[in-house]
């Protein structure tokens, strides 16, 4: 393969774990030999990385590996990620997921089948893009249990509305979009708001973003913050992006 289809960026600090879960998931998918792991080691312990990086070369994937000196946190380090990217698509994805065969190429003919689109995300057992949420929304006709067994009522992608975000816990994005958008905002520190202010970008330039609705993955939500910060901390990171956002787009847009 002189080139992927699919350029896959991981950041992560520490979470040993997770992140080798993460990747086996990777590894399993039918996809997998048209896809890039971008790793960013975004300053882990000695033991952390050494571990990973095993991990990596078991699976035989295609890789392209960075180590930062320090935790730069996930905006920064992404867009390290994005500046050695090459595929046509590239994709956000949190060391807490767990993915499925074919939610890549799910995501992609989405994007291909719907005009003037340019980004496509998943639904998941987190957050406004659960099951149980996307039925209040009328969006699927009966919600199941929001865990990996769940199975998808409505597989037509659907355009989202201005407000509606999703997170970037594993969303694509296409070249053209980089070229056109750009990189993740580093206003907002080490998280929290960089995919609000990207979705509010997207819009405003009049390209669509679409949810997936037979794109279904585990996510476990946070677990890299929750284990750094406190219940407080993440609420003020919230509050200070927050402030950003309203400062740029003078409304709520989250």
């Amino acid at each position: 393969m002189d080139k992927p289809l699919y350029d896959v960026i991981m950041p992560t600090y520490n979470q040993t774990d997770e992140t080798k879960q993460a990747i086996t998931s990777l590894s399993e998918m039918r996809e997998v030999d048209k896809m890039r792991l971008i790793w960013i080691d975004n300053g882990s312990l000695p033991d952390h990385t050494s571990d990973i990086m095993g991990h990596i070369y078991t699976t035989g994937m295609m890789h392209f590996i960075i180590f930062n000196p320090e935790n730069w946190g996930f905006p920064k380090a992404t867009n390290l990620g994005i500046a050695n990217s090459v595929a046509p698509y590239v994709i956000f994805l949190n060391n807490d997921v767990i993915l499925r065969s074919d939610v890549f190429d799910t995501m992609r003919e989405a994007i291909e089948n719907t005009p003037n689109s340019m980004l496509a995300s998943t639904v998941s057992t987190s957050g406004w893009q659960r099951p149980t949420r996307l039925a209040k929304r009328g969006w699927i006709t009966e919600a199941q249990e929001d865990n990996e067994e769940y199975m998808p009522v409505v597989t037509t992608p659907r355009v989202l509305e201005r407000e509606e975000h999703p997170a970037f816990f594993c969303t694509m994005i296409t070249r053209e979009c980089i070229q056109k958008i750009g990189y993740l905002s580093e206003e907002m520190g080490e998280g929290f708001g960089e995919d609000d202010d990207y979705n509010e970008r997207i819009h405003a330039a009049g390209y669509k973003r679409l949810i997936c609705l037979d794109a279904f993955v585990e996510h476990k939500h946070r677990t890299t913050f929750k284990a750094l910060y406190s219940d407080k901390e993440i609420a003020a990171m919230q509050q200070q992006s927050m402030g950003v956002l309203r400062a740029k787009y003078g409304e709520r847009v989250w």
